[in-house]
């Protein structure tokens, strides 16, 4: 088993020796092929309680990556916070949204809206020649999307039901060729409650190499979730990269592309898998949330043989002794999740940024946490981001 690595100049930040072999090769080739990066996290990366995207730690670390190695292209979910500066409207035209955390790569913003006009729109985040729109095919029914606001084509879902669940199965809308713009996508217009079921969209800046990195942060979201089998009966099985994206085909066949298959893969979904549920108890037990880790690890190291796995451990206040009274319960308990995390990182030659070790029991005083909050202020998720860039250089 590898020995922890613990630099003296970074006592909370833990790397086995080799953790980092999928990373250091990508970056190396980083100028002609592209470094894939996908971060899976919670409210704490979507940058809840904050008003500019771009103060989240993950764009704050996507520059700092970007700076030395440039971008490739860009994935957002569009279940975000709609921040001042995300590529995701909020409802248009009255439309409604509610999410689900059982369908697809991570929770989505759905609408029942059937008005025939466009529920959202995406606008690319910097002029590109192509993009991608990743949808779920899960709902019986129609729904159509406009481009750059031209005439709405319908798409007619091959889903059976509502939901479809032996059938359901993540698609691409590519979109190539394009003049090189800023570009818009709409959807709505759908005949049933669901069946526009958008995951997200990637844009491409037409480089060769750079920084390609996926978000799969959503607020509210938790490892118990990935585990759902109410709209997959393998869900996690996604990540093996395996196209078609459904329970038919078997984990790892075939390649869906970007963004499954990165080369370093970010984790910072802990959070909400211990705060209390209704009856005093974890939203998920510490082996469910041990095993669906396990599993989640595996499944994206089919993608990528050798994938780098960085865990990031949010700082989480004990209202007792700390400056801060987050709301956020099993305080106590949180230490077991974190002890499963580190058991994780032993496994699976991982490497951790515990941010709840370095910020101790004074983020409030620091700056990095107000009094009564779990989610970082702005200098909070600056620390953040340049925590992670340390591990990663």
């Amino acid at each position: 088993m590898p020995q922890l690595y613990i630099p003296a100049s970074y006592p909370n930040l833990f790397r086995p020796d080799g953790w980092d072999a999928a990373w250091r090769s990508a970056k190396n080739a980083a100028g002609a092929s592209p470094l894939l990066v996908q971060v899976f996290g919670d409210s704490i990366a979507a940058g809840t309680n904050l008003s500019y995207a771009s103060d989240c730690f993950i764009e704050k670390l996507q520059g700092l990556i970007s700076a030395s190695y440039g971008r490739f292209a860009d994935y957002s979910n569009n279940s975000q916070n709609f921040l001042v500066g995300h590529p995701w409207s909020g409802p248009l035209n009255a439309a409604s949204f509610t999410s689900n955390v059982n369908f697809g790569w991570h929770t989505t913003n759905y609408s029942p809206s059937l008005t025939a006009n466009s529920y959202q729109r995406w606008t690319s985040p910097y002029a590109c020649t192509a993009f991608d729109i990743h949808y779920l095919d899960a709902f019986g029914g129609r729904w159509s999307y406009s481009v750059d606001g031209a005439a709405p084509i319908q798409i007619t879902n091959s889903a059976a039901a509502s939901p479809d669940v032996a059938n359901s199965q993540v698609k691409r809308l590519s979109f190539t060729g394009l003049p090189s713009a800023v570009h818009t996508f709409d959807w709505g217009w759908q005949s049933n409650t669901a069946t526009a079921y958008v995951h997200g969209a990637t844009a491409y800046t037409g480089s060769a190499g750079g920084l390609a990195l996926a978000r799969f942060a959503v607020a509210g979201d938790a490892m118990q979730y990935l585990a759902s089998t109410q709209g997959s009966a393998d869900r996690l099985s996604l990540y093996t990269n395996k196209s078609p994206q459904n329970d038919a085909t078997a984990s790892g066949v075939g390649a869906y592309g970007f963004p499954m298959g990165p080369h370093l893969l970010i984790c910072q979904m802990i959070v909400n898998d211990t705060n209390i549920d209704g009856t005093g108890n974890p939203v998920n037990s510490l082996t469910g949330f041990t095993q669906q880790y396990y599993r989640l690890l595996h499944a994206v190291r089919r993608a990528r043989p050798g994938c780098s796995i960085l865990f990031v451990i949010p700082c989480y206040p004990l209202a007792t002794t700390d400056d801060c009274s987050s709301g956020f319960g099993n305080q106590l308990l949180f230490a077991n999740y974190v002890q499963a995390v580190y058991t994780l990182a032993r496994s699976f030659n991982a490497a951790i940024c515990n941010v709840n070790s370095r910020w101790g029991s004074t983020p409030v005083a620091q700056g990095f946490m107000i009094a009564n909050n779990l989610h970082p202020t702005v200098a909070g998720q600056a620390d953040m981001a340049q925590f992670i860039q340390q591990a990663l250089l």
